[in-house]
């Protein structure tokens, strides 16, 4: 099944910037899943600018637990017995999955030992719908109607991605004569089509 997240942090660099708050939504079925939703300490400043454009601040945050306290439980949600997790998110390839990625490490949080791939939907968007110009997910969003969350809050951001993967899927579903529930339950086959 898929597991839909986003990251917020203190910047744009994704090996130094640090997460100030993540959230995943992880689907049994197309409308069934858990969460896990979390502010974290940065254990750095956050700016006026990135307070300004996600409403976190230094206050909010400097009495939640550090990164590397949420590392067990968080391997552990992501965990998908032995099958693959499919972990979904915009820009993923660019940013998310390298923050991610990067503070595993600095919790000792081997990632190759997790059955984890990653599924950008800016590349699903890109590849299905060429004709496009612009293809950040607020702009997504709007073009196919989609409610506008608070954006730059990570479970704002999680419920727009996880509304532009369910459009894209039916989309798929039907240019390829594909049934819709079976496509989103196996998101290995987005996964190929983007991928492979």
């Amino acid at each position: 099944m898929p597991i839909f997240y986003d990251l917020e942090t203190t910047g744009l660099n994704q090996f130094h910037d640090k997460i100030t708050e993540m959230c995943f939504h992880k689907y049994y079925s197309e409308s069934e899943y858990t969460e896990f939703n979390e502010l974290v300490n940065p254990e750095v400043k956050i700016s006026y600018f990135i307070t300004n454009l996600t409403g976190i601040s230094n206050e909010m945050v400097s009495n939640k637990p550090k990164f590397q306290s949420y590392c067990n439980n968080l391997v552990s949600f992501l965990s998908n017995q032995h099958q693959t997790s499919y972990l979904v998110a915009h820009n993923n390839d660019g940013f998310d999955k390298l923050v991610l990625k990067e503070h595993f490490k600095r919790g000792s949080i081997n990632v190759r030992m997790l059955n984890i791939k990653h599924i950008d939907t800016l590349l699903f968007a890109k590849k299905m719908y060429p004709e496009i110009k612009k293809f950040s997910l607020t702009k997504l969003c709007e073009h196919f109607n989609i409610e506008l969350e608070k954006a730059h809050r990570a479970k704002s951001d999680t419920i727009m991605l996880t509304n532009l993967y369910k459009k894209m899927v039916y989309d798929y579903s039907i240019k390829y004569k594909m049934d819709y529930s079976y496509v989103f339950n196996n998101p290995s086959i987005i996964y190929e089509y983007i991928y492979e």
